[in-house]
C-alpha cells in the first residue's frame, strides 16, 4: 500500500522552499575580496562614488544596467577573438576563439566611506563543445531529437553557451583607479 503525505506537509515543504529561495537571493549577497577587486574611498559618499563608477565604466564599456538603489552597474558583454590560455586543437592553426568580457561594478558602504567593487569576467563561447558532447551523453544514437532539442525553437542568443574562463584583474584595477581619479578631480574642483 502506497502512503501519501498529508496536504499540510506538502504546503510546509513548499513554503520552506520559497523561504530559502527568498533568503538566499543572488542580489542580496555582498561582494567579497575573493570574487571582486576592491577599493575603499574614505573621502567620498556612496552617491559620489556611484557617479564616478558610472563614468569610469562608460569610458571603457557600454553599460547595460544602472541601478543606483542597489549600487550595481553591469556592462554589455564585449565580444573579442583571442587565443585562450588552455591549448586546444584550433590553436595549432591560429584559429581564434570567441570570447567576451562582462564588467560588474558595485558601490557599497556608508555615506561617509564608500566601497567600490569591480569584477571583469572573461568567458569563452562553449556552444560547439556542448553540442559535440551532448550526443555522447544521450546513450541513444537514434535520430529522435525534436526541433527544440536541436535549438530550433529558440533564438541564437538563448542557444549560445558561455563558460567563465577567468577574471581580468588588470582591467578591474584600471576601472577602480579611473573611478578614484574621477572622484579626486571632483573633490579638488570646487
Amino acid at each position: 500500500m502506497k502512503r501519501h503525505l498529508p496536504l499540510r506537509m506538502h504546503l510546509t515543504v513548499a513554503g520552506l522552499g520559497i523561504l530559502i529561495a527568498a533568503v538566499s537571493g543572488c542580489e542580496t549577497v555582498r561582494p567579497n575580496a575573493r570574487s571582486f577587486s576592491y577599493l575603499r574611498v574614505e573621502t567620498a559618499s556612496r552617491h559620489a562614488a556611484f557617479a564616478a563608477a558610472t563614468q569610469a565604466m562608460r569610458e571603457r564599456f557600454t553599460v547595460e544596467r544602472i541601478d543606483p538603489a542597489s549600487g550595481v552597474l553591469v556592462s554589455v558583454p564585449q565580444a573579442t577573438d583571442e587565443i585562450g590560455e588552455v591549448r586546444q586543437v584550433g590553436d595549432a592553426v591560429g584559429m581564434p576563439r570567441r570570447m567576451r568580457r562582462t564588467a560588474t561594478m558595485k558601490v557599497t558602504g556608508s555615506d561617509a566611506r564608500a566601497e567600490l567593487w569591480c569584477k571583469v569576467l572573461i568567458e569563452k563561447n562553449a556552444t560547439e563543445e556542448q553540442r559535440m558532447f551532448t550526443a555522447d551523453r544521450s546513450h541513444d544514437d537514434r535520430p529522435t531529437g525534436t526541433a527544440a532539442d536541436r535549438d530550433g525553437a529558440t533564438t541564437v542568443e538563448q542557444n549560445t553557451l558561455w563558460r567563465a574562463v577567468r577574471r581580468d584583474k588588470p582591467t578591474e584595477r584600471a576601472l577602480l583607479r579611473a573611478a578614484d581619479e574621477i572622484l579626486q578631480r571632483r573633490i579638488e574642483t570646487p
